[in-house]
C-alpha cells in the first residue's frame, strides 16, 4: 500500500467530513494527556516563548495522507518565517494505520517541504506524557528542546 500525500481542498466537502473527523479522533487522544486544554482554541504557536507576540497570523496548511484514496490520517503546519521554520501544528493517523508508516511518511513530509521552502527547521509540540509521540519524533532525528512548566496560583484566602 502506498501513502499519498496531498493538499486538502477547502471547497472539496470530502476533504472537510474527512478533516473534521479525524480531529474529533484526535481531540479524543489528547484529552488524555495532561495539558492538552492548553491547545484548544489556541494558536499552538502562541505558546512557544520563541515565538514574538506581535507576530502576524499564519496560514495554516492542511495536507491529508491517504491510503488507495482513503483518508486516514492529516498534518497541519505553519510557515514561520522569522523563526526559519515549519512547525507542525498537527499530526494524526487513525490507529489502524499507524504501523504502516502513514505518520513516518508525513513526519518526512514536513521536512522536504522545509528542505523545499529553504526552512532550516521543522518544529513540533507534544504534551506531558505522550511517550509515543516523543518516540515517534525523535525517531525522525527531532531533538526535545523545552519542557514548559507551570504551577496554578491559588488566590489568597485573605
Amino acid at each position: 500500500m502506498d501513502v499519498t500525500i496531498r493538499a486538502a481542498v477547502h471547497a472539496d466537502v470530502s476533504d472537510f467530513r474527512d478533516l473534521r473527523r479525524l480531529r474529533e479522533l484526535a481531540r479524543l487522544e489528547l484529552d488524555n494527556f495532561r495539558g492538552a486544554d492548553a491547545l484548544y482554541g489556541v494558536e499552538v504557536l502562541q505558546l512557544d516563548p520563541h515565538y514574538p507576540a506581535t507576530a502576524q497570523p499564519t496560514v495554516t496548511e492542511i495536507y491529508l495522507a491517504q491510503l488507495d484514496g482513503i483518508t486516514v490520517g492529516f498534518l497541519s503546519i505553519v510557515e514561520d518565517a522569522p523563526q526559519d521554520r515549519i512547525a507542525i501544528v498537527e499530526i494524526f493517523v487513525e490507529a489502524e494505520a499507524r504501523a504502516i508508516g502513514v505518520g513516518e511518511t508525513l513526519r518526512t513530509f514536513s521536512v522536504d517541504l522545509a528542505r523545499e521552502r529553504r526552512r532550516r527547521y521543522v518544529d513540533a509540540f507534544a504534551l506531558p506524557g505522550m511517550r509515543e509521540s516523543k518516540n515517534f519524533f525523535e525517531a525522525g532525528a527531532f531533538i526535545s528542546r523545552l519542557i514548559t512548566m507551570r504551577h496554578q496560583v491559588e488566590p489568597d484566602p485573605n
